[in-house]
C-alpha cells in the first residue's frame, strides 16, 4: 500500500516537482522561477504531497496580511491526478492559513486546468466562502 503524505517542502524536492510542473501548461510554468523564494519566505509555506516519499504535488500558501491568505501554485503530477492530492494540499494549506490567522482565502483558477465546479468542491470541503 502506498504511503501518502503532505509536508513542508524541502530544497531537495525542487527537481522532482519541477519535472512534473513542465506538464501543466503548454507554454511553460512559473514555479521554477519562484520555488526558492517560496521555500524561504516566512510569510508563506510551500507544501509537497508525496507518495512513498516521492514528491507528486505542490502548493504554496502566502499570508497577504493578518487575515487574508493566497493559495497559489497548486500542481499535481499528471500520473497521480484524480487521487485526492489537490484536495489534500488545499486542505493542508487552508489549515496552515487559519493557524496563521486567515479568515479569507483567495485563489485564482485556470478553468482549462480545473473546472469551476471542481474548484468549488475543493473550497467547500475546507469551509471557505465562495464569491
Amino acid at each position: 500500500m502506498s504511503v501518502k503524505e503532505i509536508r513542508t517542502a524541502l530544497s531537495e524536492d525542487r527537481e522532482a516537482v519541477l519535472a512534473f510542473c513542465t506538464q501543466t501548461f503548454p507554454d511553460g510554468d512559473y514555479i521554477e522561477h519562484v520555488w526558492d523564494n517560496w521555500l524561504q519566505d516566512p510569510a508563506g509555506q510551500l507544501l509537497v504531497a508525496t507518495i512513498d516519499g516521492q514528491p507528486v504535488g505542490a502548493a504554496h500558501i502566502l499570508m497577504l496580511n493578518g487575515e487574508e491568505a493566497w493559495l497559489e501554485g497548486l500542481r499535481v503530477d499528471p500520473t497521480y491526478r484524480r487521487q485526492g492530492l489537490a484536495r489534500a494540499l488545499s486542505e493542508t494549506a487552508s489549515v496552515e492559513a487559519m493557524r496563521r490567522g486567515a479568515t479569507i482565502l483567495r485563489l485564482a483558477v485556470d478553468s482549462q486546468i480545473l473546472s469551476p465546479s471542481n474548484c468549488m468542491k475543493v473550497c467547500i470541503c475546507v469551509m471557505w466562502e465562495i464569491f
